[in-house]
């Protein structure tokens, strides 16, 4: 949303297990609004994706098999639904599985247009002012690999994404639907790791799993130019920012710590000799 021009636009979205959608204050942290989404048990079900339209007028968010428009302006529970599937083993052409990753075109320079991606491998090109079939599939984008993240350059034409346990980012051409390019990263884990292009539509920042840094290329040449470090952890996001040349990196992943066989075993040892 547009700080400069209008400060009460200056607002996120959130979704986490077991709770609504939330709008927040950018400025002061505060919730402003929330949104809900049931299922056929009238049993609230959570947002796995989302995205604002380019106008911040509606709210798209990814469930599964299905996403849901929810009105800015109206919080609550109503909303419209837009199934990307009927059902698991339909014939009909479709997004299956959980909408794991929705994105826009920065500008509308392609107006109406958006991408979804799920968790089942596949992404779909739309129109969001029009309800029905995709106008453009890819049925197995990332070599079977759950979509984590799509973006769409400036001028509406490439597609950038990026999926878990893949090493590589693609680019795509959107007039054909064609693979034009890849760009290498480290994704060895199901992490959401994030991309972004700067406002000029010349580099592409990618985060980067287990070498400290996040990585810059050069959608010219398609060669990596910049790496944003070092960092104690996982690149998990990046974002450039809107006009001041700035980068903003994310960092971070879930570690896991586990007990040794042998500490198991001194443990044990010391408290039979405390009996």
């Amino acid at each position: 949303m547009d700080a400069r021009s209008d400060p009460l636009s200056a607002c996120f979205l959130s979704s986490s297990r077991d709770h609504p959608i939330h709008l927040w204050d950018a400025y002061t942290g505060g919730l402003r609004a929330s949104y809900r989404a049931y299922n056929h048990m009238d049993e609230l079900t959570s947002a796995h994706s989302l995205a604002f339209t380019p106008g911040g007028d509606k709210i798209f968010a990814g469930f599964e098999r299905i996403l849901r428009v929810f009105d800015t302006a109206r919080p609550g529970r109503d909303h419209e639904d837009r199934p990307t599937r009927p059902h698991k083993r339909s014939p009909e052409r479709g997004l299956n599985g959980i909408i794991s990753t929705i994105a826009f075109s920065p500008l509308d320079a392609a107006p109406g247009m958006f991408v979804a991606g799920s968790f089942s491998g596949s992404m779909a090109l739309y129109d969001y002012r029009m309800r029905g079939d995709s106008l453009l599939l890819w049925p197995d984008p990332h070599q079977g690999q759950g979509l984590t993240t799509l973006r769409l350059s400036y001028d509406g034409r490439l597609l950038f994404s990026g999926a878990r346990k893949n090493g590589h980012v693609h680019c795509w051409d959107l007039r054909k639907g064609t693979l034009l390019s890849s760009f290498a990263r480290n994704a060895s884990s199901n992490q959401r790791l994030g991309i972004d292009l700067d406002p000029a539509g010349r580099f592409l920042a990618t985060g980067n799993r287990g070498e400290g840094k996040a990585l810059v290329y050069d959608l010219s040449t398609g060669k990596e130019v910049a790496g944003l470090g070092p960092l104690k952890d996982t690149a998990s996001d990046v974002s450039f920012h809107p006009y001041a040349g700035l980068v903003a990196v994310g960092m971070g992943e879930r570690h896991w710590e586990f007990e040794s066989e042998d500490d198991e075993e001194e443990e044990i040892l010391g408290e039979g000799v405390m009996a």
